[in-house]
C-alpha cells in the first residue's frame, strides 16, 4: 500500500493502520500510545485529506490503486460494452 507522500511519519503509519481492520484500541496496543492520541492522530490524518472517516479514506485509497494499474494488469476490470 502506498502512503501519500504529504504526511509525516507519524501520520504516515496511522494512516497504514487505519487501512486495516484494526480498531482504535488495536492501534493504541500497537503503538503503545493512550486512544485520545489515537484519536487525535486520526483526526490529523482525515484533516490532511479533507475527509471525515475511515471509509473515505478507503475510497481514495482504492481509486488511487486503480488509476495506478497498468491496462494490461489481470487486476484491473474490463469494461463491458452494452
Amino acid at each position: 500500500m502506498q502512503i501519500p507522500l504529504h504526511l509525516n511519519p507519524r501520520l504516515a503509519k496511522m494512516f497504514e493502520l487505519l487501512m486495516t481492520a484494526k480498531t482504535e484500541k488495536e492501534i493504541s496496543m500497537e503503538l503503545q500510545i493512550s486512544r485520545h492520541t489515537v484519536h487525535s492522530q486520526i483526526r490529523d490524518v482525515y484533516a490532511a485529506f479533507g475527509d471525515r472517516s475511515r471509509l473515505e479514506l478507503m475510497a481514495i485509497q482504492i481509486r488511487e490503486q486503480s488509476n495506478r494499474q497498468s491496462p494490461n494488469d489481470p487486476l484491473t476490470p474490463t469494461p463491458i460494452n452494452y
